[in-house]
């Protein structure tokens, strides 16, 4: 089966991230959401439990993922 990693890390774009997350999924193929922690926040605050945390196991996989987001948090706004 191929497997394909989607790296979370803080600041992600949700919609990027889990829309393909789920077609992935919906294609029966694995696909593990990876971060730098086991949760990760969202641009938008939403907050994701990953699959794995970050390490050399993305040798393992066939495709990886990196969806897009902001390097700040909406909380640094006010």
């Amino acid at each position: 089966m191929k497997k394909a990693a989607i790296i979370i890390a803080s600041g992600f774009e949700e919609g990027e991230a889990l829309t393909i997350a789920d077609i992935i999924k919906r294609a029966h193929l694995q696909c593990d959401l990876v971060g730098f922690e086991q949760e990760v926040k969202g641009g938008h605050e939403i907050i994701v439990r990953c699959d794995h945390i970050l390490n050399e196991t993305l040798l393992d996989y066939d495709m990886v993922i990196l969806p897009g987001g902001v390097w700040w948090s909406r909380s640094d706004e006010k």
